[in-house]
């Protein structure tokens, strides 16, 4: 029973970190306060971090949870992109986990969605963008 219930966090906090990271990466907003309060455009690394989460997103889809290195890199891009925030303007937003969530909250979007894929898309597509424009 406790095995199970610990397999069933694994899931639900690797799928929260991909996508947390995913929409803080795609938020126009703070590559633009970057420039403002750092004065340098950190557009590439919003582009490079999307582009990493969304792999891992489908690594997410197919095994249902990351671990090892793929976990120590969801972590570190979150790490970084919650840095980028807290540092260059963000914070006036309000805070970092109430901005970078699905609207109607975690429960319902997990409840809603069993793979992260279609939303990570949807997201890309409600943008007016291709995934590729992201990564590249």
């Amino acid at each position: 029973m406790i095995l199970r219930w610990i397999r069933r966090r694994r899931v639900i906090e690797s799928r929260k970190l991909v996508i947390q990271s995913f929409l803080a990466s795609t938020d126009a907003a703070m590559p633009f306060s970057c420039m403002l309060n750092g004065g340098f455009n950190s557009r590439k690394i919003y582009r490079e971090c999307a582009d990493k989460v969304y792999q891992l997103a489908i690594k997410v889809d197919e095994l249902g949870f990351l671990r090892g290195r793929d976990l120590e890199n969801i972590i570190e891009i979150n790490r970084d992109l919650r840095k980028f925030f807290d540092d260059y303007g963000g914070k006036v937003r309000g805070k970092f986990d109430e901005i970078y969530r699905p609207i109607g909250g975690w429960d319902y979007y997990l409840d809603e969605n069993a793979k992260d894929i279609p939303f990570l898309d949807r997201c890309v597509e409600a943008m007016g963008m291709h995934f590729d424009e992201i990564s590249h």
